[in-house]
């Protein structure tokens, strides 16, 4: 009996790690997630500044039209980087 109190006594604590690493996980991904799309954006935005500087002969030059510069930039910083954790 005794052996099987001890048993469940460590396969609660064990249990109890196992949450507490998944959280810490689960937490560490959010911000790593955060991190990265916020990161991704900055880099569209500063290409979509950069682009707009351009005149109309420009960006004809490599194939875009002033509309394409502009397009991106409705799109939601959410929408940006969809990500399933």
């Amino acid at each position: 009996m005794a052996y099987t109190d001890t048993y469940s006594g460590a396969h609660v604590a064990a249990n109890a790690a196992y949450a507490q690493a998944t959280a810490a996980n689960l937490v560490a991904d959010l911000i790593l997630g955060a991190f990265y799309s916020i990161r991704e954006w900055s880099a569209a935005h500063r290409a979509r500044r950069e682009l707009a500087r351009l005149d109309n002969h420009l960006l004809a030059d490599i194939g875009l039209e002033r509309g394409d510069v502009q397009e991106p930039a409705r799109e939601s910083f959410i929408g940006a980087h969809p990500r399933v954790i």
